[in-house]
């Protein structure tokens, strides 16, 4: 019943991500608590959508706001539960032999820098709630990947991963080993030239809330026969699907919270883009670190050579290369690139082309030879 009036102040509270001063949806706002409990009755008899008003609907499944005119105009949505007071526990009976003792209970917070906590925004209640309550075993609620710490809520965190370690060892071989020849001591999209990477650190992203948005895009793809790519550099991920992989992302180190906290936001993606708008990922590290650039140049992307003297990177400084889970589905592959010049085949192009099979493709892929660009 979308006109339901009771608004229990106990119940979830649902907040949509709105603009801040720089553009980006990376500010939390709430719902009033009439929207809340009619997002979370839906939520709780299991609906997929519901409405929020003429023009825009909740995709429940997906944690997303979207628009009744246009689906890909979106807005992240996240759900948190008030924490639950614990029941005091009864008093202990007093011994008959010794003097009774009044018990202490201690809370302790782990402040290990294995779990850092990160802000979710504007959020003026984040004091007095949590995601899930801690009784409730949030690794298994979502579904996790195995190789995540066991998770206590819903919130962001971030782990950061012992240099000794297996895992940092793994990722950090992907990073060195897919760096292609051509992309060494070449000046034509970056300003710094390298031939190889030095990996200061990794750190492991846990957002449990684009987790839950993920697992819902895989389970869609799980149930499709998929064509398996076989000539991708990048390992899969453990648990993966066909055609799912770790493929890597550079970007101005100043956008890096707004992204893991928020997600890739779509509406920053540019119709200039060599397949038009979309998100870009790579194989190779080599091509993704021509998009790098340390927080203090404001450059974006890829920087010609004739512009190289706006860009303030440097061999010293420390940039961020994003290595993520992709699904790619089906892929439409352009073997013979096909221009995005006016008039041109890419040029505008805001969604995939259509396969030979009549359906959408899921993604795009430009392949090169032995190697996909």
């Amino acid at each position: 019943d979308d006109d339901d009036d009771d608004d229990s102040s106990d119940g979830a509270k649902w907040f949509w991500a709105g603009d801040s001063k720089t553009g980006s949806q990376d500010v939390w706002i709430q719902y009033d608590s009439k929207m809340s409990h009619k997002f979370e009755k839906a939520f709780q008899a299991g609906k997929d959508k519901v409405k929020v008003d003429d023009e825009r609907f909740l995709d429940i499944k997906n944690l997303l706001q979207r628009r009744y005119d246009d689906e890909n105009k979106r807005r992240s949505v996240k759900r948190v539960v008030p924490k639950k007071k614990p029941t005091p526990a009864p008093a202990p009976p007093v011994p008959l032999t010794t003097a009774a003792v009044s018990g202490l209970t201690a809370t302790v917070k782990d402040t290990s820098p294995k779990q850092k906590s990160a802000g979710q925004g504007d959020d003026s209640d984040s004091d007095n709630m949590s995601s899930v309550s801690s009784s409730v075993n949030a690794t298994a609620l979502v579904k996790a990947p195995t190789y995540w710490d066991d998770l206590d809520s819903m919130d962001y965190f971030e782990v950061n991963v012992p240099s000794s370690s297996k895992e940092f060892l793994d990722l950090k071989n992907v990073m060195t080993s897919t760096i292609a020849s051509h992309h060494v001591n070449n000046p034509s999209n970056h300003k710094v030239q390298f031939s190889t990477f030095e990996v200061t650190r990794i750190t492991r992203v846990q957002n449990p809330m684009l987790w839950l948005r993920y697992i819902s895009r895989k389970k869609h793809f799980s149930s499709k026969q998929l064509t398996p790519l076989s000539k991708v550099l990048t390992p899969q991920p453990p648990d993966a699907i066909t055609n799912e992989f770790w493929l890597i992302h550079g970007l101005n180190s100043d956008f890096l919270d707004e992204i893991t906290q928020f997600g890739f936001d779509p509406r920053h993606c540019s119709l200039d883009g060599m397949f038009g708008a979309g998100l870009y990922f790579a194989e190779n590290s080599s091509k993704s670190n021509q998009y790098c650039h340390a927080s203090p140049c404001k450059q974006r992307g890829a920087v010609a050579l004739h512009n190289h003297s706006q860009c303030k990177c440097t061999q010293s400084l420390e940039v961020c290369l994003l290595l993520c889970r992709v699904l790619l589905g089906e892929p439409f592959v352009e073997k013979k690139y096909q221009g995005n010049g006016p008039g041109q085949f890419w040029n505008g192009r805001r969604t995939e082309p259509m396969l030979s099979n009549g359906k959408k493709a899921d993604s795009v892929i430009g392949e090169i030879g032995a190697n996909l660009m």
